[in-house]
């Protein structure tokens, strides 16, 4: 069948991606990923797939092939700051840091006021281990967005690295008092308050966190530890069985059920 009998690939591509965006909206990523490779596949040039198909594989963490398909719409668009931060942060990700440098430097250089371009490179300059850049990111970002969420939470995490657990808290909280929906903030006040001494209190925020978020696993694991450390025995067998239901081949929820 051809267009001649009212087959029109390039409007079924165009249906494909608009399928894709509603189950990337939906946390389907697996599907909405076949959706918009079939779309791509149809026109290889459409910038805007490119990109969508490059979030879609962040979302699934394949980020090595999410920096190339952000490559390829940098091909396609040289100076789109979006695209070039979402490369900054990927190159991060893997440890590619003077190409996330270079990525974050290009967008200050096109647009000096693209906040993201410095609350971004508090987190590279923290896992260089240069942490008065990181700083100095924070207080350039401070100027464009007083009142960025992640900001305050990159930065946060920048002093936890340093073993600042209390200036840690203070700037995790405000991220948290900005955004109460941010993903992780409640885990990571937690964290900062185990490592301050405050167990009760890591506790109350892992309760939090697990309210808005009841299968990280991640979160559910820290939790367990703590629960252990309280002698909460029950309690911390109760999440390491969560685990397992979740992730049955996650070795470290069994060595410790094994212990307990």
């Amino acid at each position: 069948m051809d267009s001649r009998d009212g087959f029109n690939p390039v409007d079924q591509a165009e249906e494909k991606a608009r399928r894709a965006v509603g189950l990337y909206n939906d946390g389907e990523f697996s599907e909405s990923l076949k959706e918009i490779e079939f779309s791509i596949e149809i026109c290889p040039t459409n910038s805007s797939w490119h990109f969508n198909r490059a979030l879609i594989l962040d979302s699934l963490d394949r980020y090595e092939e999410a920096i190339r398909e952000y490559e390829t719409v940098i091909g396609l668009l040289p100076n789109d700051l979006e695209v070039l931060n979402c490369l900054g942060v990927d190159y991060t990700r893997v440890g590619e840091y003077e190409l996330a440098l270079s990525a974050f430097e290009a967008i200050q250089e096109l647009d000096p006021d693209f906040e993201p371009c410095y609350c971004n490179r508090i987190i590279l300059y923290s896992e260089m281990e240069d942490f008065n850049s990181a700083e100095g990111m924070f207080y350039l970002a401070q100027q464009i967005k007083p009142n960025c969420s992640l900001c305050f939470f990159n930065i946060g995490i920048s002093i936890f690295f340093q073993k600042k657990y209390k200036q840690a808290i203070r700037c995790l909280l405000r991220a948290a008092e900005i955004d109460p929906e941010n993903p992780n903030i409640n885990q990571c006040v937690a964290l900062a308050y185990w490592n301050n001494g405050d167990k009760i209190t890591a506790k109350e925020y892992f309760l939090k966190e697990l309210r808005l978020n009841p299968g990280d696993i991640g979160a559910i694991f820290d939790f367990g530890l703590l629960l252990l450390e309280l002698e909460d025995i029950e309690s911390a067998k109760e999440k390491f069985n969560r685990i397992i239901e979740l992730k049955p081949d996650f070795t470290s929820a069994l060595f410790y059920l094994g212990e307990i």
